[in-house]
């Protein structure tokens, strides 16, 4: 190409000069002598026709030395791989690297990003499934742990009353599976007020929790903020914690919570889908603890992530808006 571009140049070059000679027959002829017409025509025939040639001969072996730079130009277009410099070549060559390496990552952006939209898709999909479910069999539920409280009034035999308050408490449990699905399934619905970090950190049995408040105040609802804290604590104490430290303090706009532990930290089997809903690392858990809490944390504005330290434990961090806005 750039050879290609040099005979163009030649020819040009040529052709002024061939200009300048007829312009000087032309003057130094008599102006009344009818050859000056015929002589200066003829020079600027002959020369376009010479440079014509020459630019054509040039150009031609030029193209033939460059033919495998083309095709390995072309090919690196349509297979999106790079190609290699040549001195004649390099700047060309980076350029068409420099885009086939931005559309290769537009290209995994794009794929990233419809895997996650489906993804998503997916999970809302089983929510609301669940949900429903949730929601046909509470009332049922509700009317077991009713009658077995209500027999257990009537009955004296110790054994039938402890079948009785089995009964009643599995009962329980599953009202309790069913109110989390449907918590799930819903939308926060926020009662936002000034509140601090210390209002809302949960007193657990069997864990010291160590508290770093800046005492900044934000807005947020406080029962809702409340249950995620008692959440990662309660998971920390699951994961075999026996301290954990919590530190708050304002960051820009924001207020950041670290939630830090001592325990096992977190499997690398799940932490990629740590906050999926039914992603659980508890034996008997249902997994949607964690999801619920990303929902609340959203519905504030905010974010929250999850990691494993390096010298053990593992390591939760929230960020939500102090005005309590979306972000």
């Amino acid at each position: 190409m750039i050879r290609s571009v040099t005979w163009v140049i030649a020819g040009i070059l040529i052709l002024l000069l061939v200009m300048a000679l007829g312009l000087w027959l032309a003057l130094t002829l008599p102006k009344n002598d009818p050859r000056i017409l015929i002589e200066f025509y003829s020079v600027i025939m002959t020369s376009l026709l010479l440079v014509a040639i020459a630019v054509s001969v040039g150009m031609l072996h030029s193209l033939r030395r460059d033919k495998k730079a083309v095709a390995e130009l072309v090919e690196a277009l349509t297979s999106r791989k790079r190609i290699h410099q040549n001195n004649d070549w390099t700047n060309f060559a980076s350029a068409v690297n420099m885009t086939i390496e931005e559309l290769n990552r537009l290209e995994k952006s794009l794929i990233e990003t419809e895997l996650e939209k489906g993804r998503d898709e997916r999970i809302l999909a089983i929510g609301r499934l669940a949900a429903g479910i949730a929601h046909e069999i509470r009332n049922p539920i509700t009317n077991v742990i009713g009658y077995a409280a209500l027999l257990k009034e009537h009955v004296s035999d110790e054994t039938i009353l402890r079948d009785l308050s089995t009964i009643e408490e599995e009962a329980r449990r599953c009202e309790s599976i069913t109110d989390s699905i449907l918590a799930f399934s819903r939308t926060p619905k926020l009662k936002l007020e000034p509140i601090t970090a210390e209002e809302i950190v949960p007193r657990i049995e069997g864990i010291e929790i160590e508290v770093e408040d800046d005492k900044t105040r934000f807005n947020a609802d406080r029962a809702l903020m409340s249950r995620v804290m008692e959440n990662l604590v309660s998971n920390s104490k699951d994961a075999g914690a026996k301290r954990v430290k919590i530190v708050a303090g304002r960051k820009v706009s924001k207020i950041e919570f670290e939630v830090i532990d001592d325990g096992r930290g977190i499997s690398s089997s799940i932490i990629e889908r740590l906050f999926e809903p039914f992603a659980t690392f508890k034996r008997g858990g249902l997994g949607l603890g964690l999801a619920i809490s990303k929902g609340v944390v959203e519905a504030h504005g905010g974010s929250i992530s999850a990691s494993n330290r390096p010298e053990g434990g593992a390591r939760f961090e929230i960020l939500i808006p102090i005005s309590g806005g979306k972000i």
